[in-house]
């Protein structure tokens, strides 16, 4: 429960200092479904979010997809669960973008 009140916290801090963005959203990429779901609800209109692990998926084991770098490559933020839930096949992803 503390990391989503953290996480919640982040994402408005972030959304409230960003300079003047007049037309662009923040662009964020979530490794599971239920991240996705809170970043919309503390987003709103202001952000678009995109999940890389879907909802079925075991987030332990999902398969590293060459569209999961390009995502990363245009994310402004990643919100990940961490606790070494993705250490199988984040961190690649990661390093492979280069943001």
């Amino acid at each position: 429960m503390k990391i989503k009140i953290c996480l919640a916290l982040l994402v408005t801090l972030l959304m409230v200092s960003l300079p003047a963005r007049a037309d662009g959203k923040l662009n964020v990429v979530t490794t599971t479904e239920d991240l996705a779901a809170i970043a919309r609800e503390v987003g709103g209109d202001h952000i678009t979010v995109e999940s890389l692990a879907r909802g079925y998926q075991d987030p332990h084991f999902v398969e590293a997809k060459p569209s999961f770098i390009l995502k990363l490559q245009k994310a402004d933020m990643l919100i990940l669960v961490g606790r070494d839930l993705e250490i199988g096949w984040l961190p690649p992803l990661i390093q492979q973008s280069r943001n």
